[in-house]
């Protein structure tokens, strides 16, 4: 703005001169110098956002009611729509079991109790003793049942005989159980049977015995018994000396005696060596 103004003031100063000039004759012309522009720098203006400060509401919550009751609440159950009790029954459900290996199989104890039910008593032996126990006591009453809990479909029992020279193995039960039937039919005479020797250890989980039965022929005999971790004999080393009992007759009286093959093998020597005698005589 300032410079327009002076150039406006110039103009007018050279138009003034011009009409002098033309009136007065030739004049010197006087020109006015440019005036010097002085630009002023923007003033600077500082926006600074003022400081609002917001008041917080304060916020009261009303107590909570007290309510007090005049007199305690009582709740009754209608009996209208509860069932009446009933008593349930069950009957003992019958159980037979097939045959096997030509002996019938035990009842195992159940886990559901049935009311009524004819259980027979579970045998699980916790310890060497215990099954021992019932297996010494099971021979001496040549029980075949009570026996047979003492093996399983695992155990193998083999027997040598030093009479005979024969070996043999029995797996299973229905073998196990074949061989005691054999073992107690030759055992006769029970009065004779004694163990002179029974030894029971539960580490390691075995049993060694000696017994003899010589009135049923059985001069001597051995027995290892190795038992597993349910307790059940898993194997059975059998080792006997048996006597065989033959008749012998006795021309003098017609007595008969039992002799062992030996006896009776001695006497008939003696008697052929008489008779060779005599007939070398004679002759």
């Amino acid at each position: 703005r300032t410079f327009l103004f002076a150039a406006f003031l110039g103009l007018e100063a050279m138009s003034a001169a011009t009409v002098v000039a033309s009136g007065a004759g030739p004049q010197p012309v006087q020109y006015a110098t440019q005036p010097a522009v002085i630009s002023a720098a923007a003033p600077m203006h500082s926006m600074v956002a003022p400081a609002t400060s917001y008041a917080q509401p304060k916020v009261v919550y009303a107590a909570k009611p007290s309510v007090t009751n005049s007199r305690p609440v009582k709740y009754e159950a209608s009996s209208a729509h509860l069932p009446t009790p009933t008593t349930v029954k069950y009957a003992a459900p019958q159980v037979s079991y097939a045959a096997y290996g030509g002996y019938s199989l035990q009842p195992a104890a159940s886990m559901v109790a049935y009311p009524g039910a004819q259980i027979a008593t579970a045998y699980f032996p916790s310890s060497v003793q215990a099954a021992w126990t019932n297996h010494f006591d099971a021979f001496g009453a040549q029980d075949l049942i009570k026996i047979m809990l003492d093996y399983d479909e695992t155990s193998i029992v083999r027997m040598y005989n030093f009479t005979t020279g024969e070996k043999n193995e029995f797996h299973g039960t229905a073998q196990i159980r074949a061989m005691f039937a054999g073992l107690f039919a030759e055992l006769k005479d029970l009065s004779t049977l004694d163990a002179p020797v029974v030894e029971v250890e539960e580490t390691p989980k075995t049993v060694f015995l000696c017994w003899t039965c010589p009135g049923s022929g059985y001069k001597t005999a051995t027995d290892t018994f190795l038992f597993g971790e349910d307790f059940k004999i898993k194997r059975q080393n059998l080792v006997v000396t048996k006597e065989v009992l033959v008749l012998v007759a006795v021309s003098a009286g017609a007595v008969t005696s039992a002799e062992s093959p030996e006896k009776a093998a001695k006497t008939s020597s003696k008697k052929t060596s008489k008779k060779r005698a005599a007939k070398n005589t004679i002759c």
